[in-house]
């Protein structure tokens, strides 16, 4: 199968927007770790019929300086971002695949790897997301960005059609693991497809006090904000912001999966945390 991927990225890759440079890194960076990454859930009958794939690949930062934001990211995650995802309008049915790593000093599969369906999501949970140790947020950016578009290829050769993707990193900015520099995963970020992909950073704050804007430009980001909330914004608004921050859900969700929603149970106190002063 790393043969086969490898081949994708060489052969494949400038339809995602990759050049021979970019594929190369991503080639460079398959692993025995990374290649278990690249697979997905069978499409179901009414999936494969649809020309609307897409790929949403999350990675967290589960570091020890996120220790303070901890229970804000799992809250966010369980009450905003996946009843966000689930809420989505029902003009078209699109086959939509979630993966995603969570990393400290090292990066790890979420979910037991692989992509799986949207209405299969699990909540986020302290035994999934528990904070310590040092900062791999560099190379987990690499892994991630290798996982999803090595699926994202395998898609098109499947299906005919380039799926829409979008990766999300939710950190604090900090890098204290190798690689030190962001100029690998900048030269693979900056070349993918606006049309088909696009980069979200959402940034916290923590005692680390990185300027995470300047570390989400510096390694390719296009879309940065902050897990704070807009004034007045409400829980729903803070859905609807997700979706139009990733772009692809606005239009593209199947709102009848609402009913099967995964990890929407608020938090204790009715609070989320995210994107809230």
């Amino acid at each position: 199968m790393s043969k086969s991927i490898a081949s994708l990225f060489k052969k494949s890759g400038s339809q995602l927007g990759l050049d021979d440079q970019s594929s190369e890194i991503l080639v460079q960076n398959l692993n025995a770790s990374v290649m278990p990454l690249c697979v997905g859930s069978p499409f179901t009958a009414e999936e494969g019929e649809t020309d609307d794939f897409r790929i949403i690949e999350f990675v967290l930062d589960c570091s020890g300086s996120m220790e303070g934001v901890e229970q804000e990211l799992r809250a966010a995650f369980n009450d905003v971002v996946i009843p966000g995802l689930l809420g989505g309008a029902a003009d078209q049915v699109g086959a939509i695949r979630i993966g995603g790593l969570k990393f400290n000093g090292q990066v790890s599969r979420l979910w037991q790897g692989g992509f799986l369906p949207v209405t299969q999501l699990p909540p986020l949970t302290a035994k999934e997301y528990k904070t310590s140790g040092s900062t791999a947020l560099h190379k987990a950016v690499l892994d991630a960005v290798t996982d999803m578009t090595g699926f994202a290829l395998q898609i098109a050769q499947k299906t005919g059609t380039n799926p829409e993707c979008v990766l999300v990193c939710m950190s604090d900015g900090a890098n204290n693991m190798p690689p030190d520099d962001t100029d690998g995963v900048f030269q693979v970020l900056s070349k993918l497809s606006p049309e088909l992909v696009t980069t979200v950073f959402i940034g916290f704050e923590t005692f680390e006090n990185v300027d995470f804007r300047a570390v989400a430009r510096a390694l390719g980001f296009r879309d940065i904000a902050h897990s704070k909330a807009d004034p007045g914004e409400t829980k729903d608004d803070q859905r609807r912001r997700f979706r139009h921050l990733m772009k692809v859900f606005s239009g593209s969700l199947v709102s009848r999966t609402s009913s099967s929603m995964a990890g929407s149970k608020p938090a204790a106190n009715g609070s989320t945390g995210f994107w809230t002063n």
